[in-house]
C-alpha cells in the first residue's frame, strides 16, 4: 500500500482492536520525518527548539491517545534502541517521553533482546492492530515513511503481536530507561 492508502487502513482498523490492542515493534535507528517539525529543528541542529515543539504538540499527542482510550484501545511499543543512541533516537527518546506520558505504553530494548530472531536480517518494523492485520512498514533508503505491506493471515497477525508482547513484557519501561540513558546526554547535533 502507498502511504495514503496505509494511513487510511490503519485509521479504519483501529476500532476493532479493542481487546487486543496495537502491538509496534520499532528497530530500525534512524528515521527521517520532514513533515514533523520538532524533527526538522532536531535536523537542523537546533535541539532547544525541537523540544520545545515536542512540548507544544503535547496536546495533541494526548488528543490521539485519548481517542483511542476512548475506543477502548491501548497502544503498546516496544522500541530498540543500540548504544551509543544514534541522535534521531536521541530525539525520538523525547518524543516517546510525551507519548508514555499521554498513556501509551512504551517499553526498550537492546539489540540483544531480538538478535535471535535477526538470523535473516534485522527485523522490519512492523504494527499489529488486533488480531486483524500486521502492516510490515515500508520506508525509503533514507528513512521516510513510505507505506506498507498488509498480511491478514490470523495465524500471522496472532503469532508476531503474541511475539512483540512477549518481548515488550521483558523491556525496560520507558520512564527508568529514558532517565539513565536518554535524559544525561548532551544535545546533538542533528541527524
Amino acid at each position: 500500500m502507498e502511504l495514503a492508502d496505509y494511513l487510511d487502513d490503519f485509521d479504519s482498523r483501529l476500532p476493532h482492536a479493542a481487546d487486543e490492542g496495537v502491538w509496534k515493534l520499532e528497530r530500525r535507528q534512524s528515521f527521517r520525518q520532514p513533515e514533523n517539525a520538532s524533527w526538522a529543528a532536531f535536523d537542523r541542529g537546533s535541539w532547544d527548539e525541537a523540544l520545545r515543539l515536542l512540548e507544544a504538540a503535547s496536546a495533541d499527542t494526548a488528543n490521539e491517545l485519548a481517542t483511542l482510550g476512548g475506543m477502548g484501545v491501548q497502544a503498546h511499543r516496544l522500541r530498540i534502541a543500540e548504544e551509543p543512541l544514534s541522535p534521531y533516537l536521541q530525539w525520538e527518546f523525547h518524543a516517546l517521553h510525551i507519548r508514555h506520558r499521554h498513556g501509551e505504553d512504551i517499553r526498550v530494548g537492546g539489540a540483544d533482546l531480538v538478535v535471535a530472531l535477526e538470523s535473516a536480517g534485522e527485523l522490519p518494523e512492523v504494527v499489529a492492530i488486533g488480531s486483524a492485520v500486521l502492516y510490515r512498514i515500508r520506508y525509503s533508503e533514507e528513512g521516510v515513511l513510505c507505506g506498507a505491506t498488509a498480511h491478514d493471515d490470523r495465524g500471522l497477525v496472532v503469532a508476531c503481536r503474541e511475539e512483540i508482547a512477549r518481548l515488550h513484557r521483558v523491556g525496560t519501561p520507558l520512564p527508568g530507561y529514558f532517565d539513565r540513558h536518554v535524559a544525561p546526554l548532551a544535545p546533538p547535533s542533528g541527524s
